[in-house]
């Protein structure tokens, strides 16, 4: 999508040029950014494998970037207790530089298949149990916690290619 690289244009050169130091991960491209994070593909060098990081936006002074950061937090240690092959796994959580590591997802989000027509009525018994099996894995109170920051919609939903497997 042309609009979104030139929104993401540049920022690799941003993180890197603020000393986002990162002696494990090899940066790789930008895939997204929200109001308080941007996500890029990188290559865990002890794993051998493509990953996610997460970082926090902004340089981490005041109160509310303070407030921010322990909600970024929390929701990491909230992720780390889900297990299921069809919710994105954490794998490092670095908090000196503010960032987190997930496993990648090719797939993009529900609601980008949506938007580019890759999801058809067809497509519907495959997801729904995806779903309800990601919705199973998650605890009443986790779930609670993680549905009042993420209602429950089509951008907030992964998706795996037909050929991915879930890990």
């Amino acid at each position: 999508d042309d609009e979104e690289a030139v929104f993401l244009d540049g920022l690799a050169d941003v993180e890197l040029s603020r000393g986002f130091d990162l002696e494990r991960y090899d940066l790789r491209r930008p895939l997204g950014r929200g109001r308080h994070a941007v996500v890029y593909q990188a290559y865990d060098r002890r794993t051998g494998r493509e990953v996610a990081i997460k970082r926090l936006l902004g340089d981490g002074k005041g109160r509310h970037s303070r407030v921010i950061e322990s909600r970024f937090f929390a929701e990491a240690r909230t992720l780390s207790r889900v297990r299921s092959p069809y919710v994105i796994s954490l794998l490092d959580v670095v908090p000196q530089q503010r960032f987190i590591v997930l496993s990648l997802c090719h797939g993009g989000n529900l609601r980008l298949a949506m938007r580019k027509q890759r999801i058809t009525s067809a497509s519907l018994p495959i997801i729904g149990p995806q779903l309800l099996a990601a919705l199973r894995a998650v605890t009443v109170d986790d779930c609670r916690r993680l549905l009042e920051r993420y209602p429950l919609t089509p951008r907030t939903v992964v998706r795996l290619r037909p050929s991915e497997k879930a890990d």
